[in-house]
């Protein structure tokens, strides 16, 4: 009627054939495309199989982690004595003997070159992991444990090695005391904070000596949870193992968990097969701000694979 051709007569036959030709082909297309999904879904399983068996091999020691790159650290040991040969050692440890699987560098610093601390909470965060580890003077000022608890605060990562930062001048507090006087009531106290609100422990004594120390030997040390990713031995709870001893270890005698302190590992003191006393090894403690704070009762050289296992749990 208005001059454009009637289908019904045959005039649109050529646009017909390439309708259907289109359709034909997108039908083509969603039977192809279930196809490729079920076949991705199917490998969604594997994937995920192989994902978790790598990470359990890992985690049982099948795979050496360095298989997945090496893990750089680095380290301030904070002590009064940067030349003491057990900081030497720990040094030594802690640079060439961490499997392959860590790259630590250990610098030593000293706690005595500046009765306000050498080193501020900004410089300290720089480090991945802070070390308080003194020698023969557990000397920490009052603006020393201001400084180390603001850097907890900004989520740092501290470790403490016995009784180390558990005494400060007492002239600080005492104004008839001489400058070579110290009181040892353990980690609390600052100027503006406490930061023995952060350390997980506590020294304890009805006879008011307060941190006392005690060397035992023929001892091993049992992991609470053999699970730990701080044991060296995944589902293992003792080391070195069940049946061997440690011949000598020096430990404060009079500890308990405080705070957000959860007990890690304990020395058990043995004779024969029989446990006869215990002591805590490992006490840690994690903040809501990120901080992680773990307390060692022992020289931290002398039980390396723990301590690499600590610096990997902690960073």
């Amino acid at each position: 009627m208005y001059g454009g051709n009637n289908p019904q007569q045959g005039g649109g036959g050529g646009d017909d054939a390439a309708l259907m030709a289109a359709l034909a082909a997108a039908a083509m297309q969603q039977d192809q495309k279930p196809k490729y999904s079920k076949y991705m879904e199917g490998l969604l399983p594997l994937v995920l199989l192989l994902i978790l068996g790598g990470f359990v091999a890992v985690r049982m020691g099948i795979i050496p982690m360095n298989i997945f790159g090496t893990k750089t650290y680095d380290v301030l040991i904070l002590t009064d004595d940067p030349e003491a040969p057990q900081i030497k050692e720990l040094q030594n440890v802690l640079q060439t003997g961490s499997g392959g699987y860590l790259q630590i560098s250990a610098i030593p610093y000293t706690t005595e070159l500046d009765p306000e601390f050498p080193i501020s909470a900004d410089q300290l965060a720089n480090y991945d992991i802070v070390m308080l580890y003194q020698i023969h003077d557990k000397l920490l000022t009052l603006s020393q444990r201001d400084e180390l608890v603001t850097f907890l605060r900004g989520g740092g990562k501290l470790i403490v090695v016995r009784d180390s930062g558990t005494c400060y001048p007492a002239n600080e507090l005492l104004s008839g005391a001489t400058s070579g006087q110290e009181i040892c009531t353990g980690w609390g106290g600052g100027i503006k904070e406490d930061l023995g609100k952060y350390i997980p422990v506590r020294c304890i004594s009805p006879t008011g000596d307060f941190c006392q120390t005690k060397t035992i030997g023929n001892v091993r040390i049992r992991f609470l949870d053999p699970e730990s990713e701080i044991s060296p031995n995944p589902q293992n709870p003792y080391y070195p193992s069940a049946d061997t001893r440690i011949s000598r270890v020096t430990v404060l005698k009079n500890v308990r968990p405080e705070g957000t302190g959860r007990p890690i590992a304990k020395f058990q003191v043995m004779s024969g097969g029989k446990v006869v006393d215990t002591y805590y090894a490992i006490i840690a403690g994690e903040g809501v701000m990120g901080y992680k704070i773990v307390w060692l009762n022992y020289d931290p050289q002398q039980f390396p694979q723990i301590l690499y296992k600590i610096i990997t749990w902690m960073g």
